[in-house]
C-alpha cells in the first residue's frame, strides 16, 4: 500500500558496488539485493511504528543509507522517537540474527572491522562491499557465511549512520526527541545542529588525511545540512517552530491498520493518546483565537 521510489543516491551507491566488483557482477547484484531488502525492512518498520503512534509513512524514498522521506509523527518527544528510532531497530535486530548465527558457525563477525579503520566503514564512502570481500579473501569463506556476513555489515552499517545528528538520517529526529522533554524542542533542534557542525570538522579532516573524496565531499555536505537548518531555526524562532508543530500535519487523516490482537504496547498507546490529547488542546485554542 506505499509508494517506493529509488533516489539518484541509489542508483550511485549501486553503480559503486558494480564498479567496485566489475569481475565479479553477480556477487554485485546480490549486494544489491541484500541492501534493497534491508532498506525494505527499514522503512516498513518506520511505516509500522508510525501508524501505531498516530502518525504516517506512505512513501519510501530509498537511498542505501535509509529512506529520504522523513517519517510523519504527532509532534510529541514520545511518538516523534518512535517514529524515526523503528527503521533502526529493525535492522539492529537482523544484524543481531546474522552475528548470532555467525557466532554459532564459530566465526567472529567483528574480527574484519577490528582491522580497519573506523573512518571507512562509518564514512559512508561505499566501502561496505570491500569489507566483506577483505571477509571473503581472508577466511575463504563459502557463498552462505558470505551472504549472512553481508546482511550484519550492511545492517550494522544501516544502524550507526542513521544514529548520526543529521536531517539526512533517522539520527536527527531521534536526538532531537530525546533532548526534547529535558531543553524543549527549539533548544534541541539548536543543540542537535551545532554538534552536526562541530562532528563534521573532525571527520572531514580525517577523510581529508585518508585521502577519501567522497568522504570529504559528503562530510561536507551534511555540514551544510546542519548549518543550513541552523539559519533556518534562528530565522524562525522558538514561536515559529512551536506553530510549525501544530500546524504541520492534520494526524486525524492518517491511516489506520486494524490490529488482530487486543493488546497493544504501552508505549505506543501512551504516545497515541498524548497526540490526541494535544490536538484537542490545540483545536480549542484555535477555536478561541
Amino acid at each position: 500500500g506505499s509508494r517506493v521510489t529509488l533516489h539518484f543516491w541509489f542508483f550511485l551507491g549501486v553503480l559503486f558496488i558494480f564498479m567496485d566488483s566489475i569481475a565479479r557482477p553477480l556477487d554485485a547484484a546480490v549486494a544489491v539485493v541484500i541492501l534493497f531488502a534491508l532498506l525494505m525492512i527499514h522503512e516498513l518498520a518506520h511505516r509500522f511504528a508510525a501508524r501505531r503512534v498516530g502518525g504516517q509513512h506512505e512513501e519510501f524514498v530509498l537511498w542505501i543509507l535509509g529512506g529520504m522521506n522523513p517519517v510523519v509523527t504527532p509532534p510529541n518527544p514520545k511518538a516523534m522517537f518512535m517514529g524515526n528510532a523503528a527503521g533502526i531497530m529493525a535492522n539492529a535486530v537482523t544484524g543481531a540474527v546474522a552475528a548470532a548465527v555467525l557466532f554459532a558457525l564459530h566465526y567472529d563477525p567483528f574480527s574484519t572491522l577490528k582491522t580497519l579503520n573506523p573512518i571507512t566503514w562509518l564514512g559512508f564512502a561505499f566501502v561496505w562491499p570491500n569489507i566483506v570481500k577483505a571477509h571473503v579473501a581472508g577466511t575463504g569463506a563459502q557463498i552462505g557465511l558470505s551472504l549472512i556476513y553481508q546482511i550484519f555489515i550492511y545492517s550494522l552499517g544501516l544502524v550507526v549512520v542513521n544514529l548520526l545528528p543529521y536531517a539526512w538520517f533517522d539520527g536527527a529526529n531521534i536526538w532531537e526527541a530525546v533532548l526534547w522533554p529535558i531543553v524543549g524542542m527549539y533548544r534541541a533542534v539548536y543543540t542537535v545542529c551545532i554538534v552536526g557542525m562541530v562532528l563534521a570538522v573532525p571527520m572531514f579532516t580525517l577523510s581529508l588525511l585518508g585521502r577519501s573524496l567522497l568522504g570529504m565531499i559528503l562530510w561536507v555536505l551534511l555540514f551544510s545540512s546542519s548549518y543550513v537548518r541552523f539559519q533556518q531555526l534562528r530565522a524562525m524562532g522558538p514561536g515559529g517552530l512551536d506553530e510549525a508543530l501544530g500546524y504541520a500535519t492534520s494526524y486525524d487523516d492518517a491511516p489506520r491498520r486494524k490490529h488482530r490482537r487486543s493488546w497493544r504496547n504501552r508505549w505506543f498507546r501512551s504516545a497515541a493518546r498524548k497526540a490526541r490529547k494535544e490536538q484537542k488542546e490545540q483545536e480549542r485554542i484555535d477555536a478561541i483565537l
